[in-house]
């Protein structure tokens, strides 16, 4: 499947040979870039090195063993800048809380993060300094990564809480706000932007909003 501006977006292999798959809301469009380091209980570990019977540590402090890895590969054209839908979400080092990420961390657009109790997608969260789009990544070729537990999880992505892979038939681990393109933002922007007078902000919103506070001072508690 070709975008407009030139991305090509392909289901993979995994490292164990299975056929990479789509489902559920988190299917297909929530995971790790390659290179993703990964919380288990012997220490992190890259998503691509991460097999079916490895275990992962979880926000209740349990180890939960991976059921599946998908992985699946966009690729784009010469002189193309990434796809909204397919370019990577830069969550910075510290950029959610004091060495939180403890590095970089690159996640699809759509890929949740857990913030203020509630799962929300990355996009939902960029502000344009500490949280980006990174439509001019340097890369022709992107990998990405689901990992797939028995259920809805959260685990831990360069020291951040994140989803596991969520399947249609499993129960939500927490709120879940997904983002819908650009028209979503603009929404979310304006309910934020009129919240001095009504406030009919959702929890995403909210979060986005004490980020976007965070980031202006970012640079110095990053450092």
């Amino acid at each position: 499947m070709t975008s407009p501006t030139g991305a090509q977006a392909f289901f993979g292999r995994t490292r164990r040979g299975l056929p990479g798959q789509d489902g559920g809301e988190g299917g297909g469009r929530a995971c790790f870039l390659l290179g993703t380091r990964i919380q288990t209980p012997g220490g992190e570990i890259d998503v691509e090195k991460l097999c079916e019977g490895d275990l992962v540590r979880t926000s209740s402090g349990q180890a939960r063993t991976v059921k599946r890895v998908f992985s699946w590969k966009a690729e784009r054209g010469p002189d193309h800048s990434w796809d909204v839908d397919v370019a990577p979400v830069k969550i910075a080092r510290s950029a959610l809380a004091p060495n939180v990420p403890h590095r970089d961390l690159y996640v699809s657009p759509e890929h949740a993060i857990y913030v203020d109790g509630a799962l929300i997608s990355a996009r939902l969260l960029v502000n344009g300094r500490s949280i980006v789009r990174c439509e001019q990544h340097e890369a022709d070729e992107l990998s990405y990564f689901h990992i797939e537990l028995e259920d809805h999880q959260v685990i831990f992505a360069e020291g951040t809480p994140v989803e596991s892979f969520l399947d249609e038939d499993m129960p939500l681990f927490a709120p879940t706000f997904r983002g819908s393109g650009r028209r979503a933002d603009l929404a979310s922007r304006l309910r934020s932007a009129a919240s001095p007078w009504v406030d009919c902000r959702t929890e995403a919103d909210k979060a986005r909003d004490r980020l976007d506070v965070r980031a202006y001072d970012w640079s110095r508690v990053a450092a």
